[in-house]
């Protein structure tokens, strides 16, 4: 599927779990991780209208440390999702999180069919 460039109208909203399992799973790989992972942070920062979120628990703790991605809209500070997002799962194992960060970077639209390629094994739903 060929890159989809982020519509005039919205952003393309990364939000990180930094929930307290969330924090423990990435921890246990490596205890000196920020808790923004860098290779996420450095993905948004070069995709233009992107914007990346940490927020304490998302909820689906039993699916690892987990991530949502999908198209938003911001008022002010406010930032919100205009469709559902595509959780993905697992992101403290760091080649999930590197594949994240490089579908991110692609310029891909957040579609899970197209993250579950990149991945190479299915998301959340």
């Amino acid at each position: 599927m060929p890159p989809v460039p982020t519509p005039p109208d919205r952003l393309l909203v990364v939000v990180q779990c930094t929930g307290q399992r969330c924090r423990a799973l990435t921890d246990l790989r490596d205890p000196h991780r920020p808790a923004c992972d860098p290779a996420l942070a450095a993905a948004v920062r070069s995709r233009p209208r992107s914007v990346l979120v940490t927020t304490s628990c998302l909820g689906p703790c039993h699916r690892g440390a987990v991530a949502a991605v999908g198209w938003g809209d911001r008022a002010g500070s406010r930032v919100s999702w205009t469709e559902p997002a595509v959780l993905v799962e697992r992101v403290e194992e760091p080649a999930r999180m590197r594949a994240t960060a490089d579908w991110i970077r692609s310029g891909a639209a957040p579609d899970r069919g197209c993250l579950e390629t990149a991945l190479g094994s299915p998301t959340g739903r």
